[in-house]
């Protein structure tokens, strides 16, 4: 998840992803990703989401979480060069997908 997080947090303000062609080399391209529902939020804290580690599956070939405030389950699975990523929104006329650049040198 994006920004300095510890197990103990109880929120998640976006998916982030990253570039990392090895372990020598700075992340660049980084940008975060966030399913939300309701009304458009851009601002990180006020689109963030309540989970817990109950509604979470955490393995190195599979991640899931369910984001209680947006009624949305988030599942990830890497690939070779990529991720595959599935969002289960529920049904409503306002779902959103944000896509948030990180300053300092990312840009979409």
């Amino acid at each position: 998840m994006d920004g300095n997080i510890t197990y103990d947090a109880d929120k998640i303000r976006g998916i982030k992803q990253t570039h990392q062609p090895s372990p020598w080399m700075n992340d660049y391209g980084m940008f975060s990703i966030m399913p939300i529902t309701g009304k458009m939020r851009f601002n990180e804290e006020e689109r963030a989401s309540w989970f817990s580690h109950k509604s979470e599956t955490s393995k190195p070939y599979y991640y899931s979480v369910y984001l209680a405030d947006h009624n949305v389950t988030a599942e990830l699975t890497p690939t070779e060069r990529a991720v595959q990523m599935r969002l289960t929104y529920p049904s409503s006329e306002n779902s959103w997908f944000v896509v948030d650049a990180f300053d300092k040198g990312s840009e979409i």
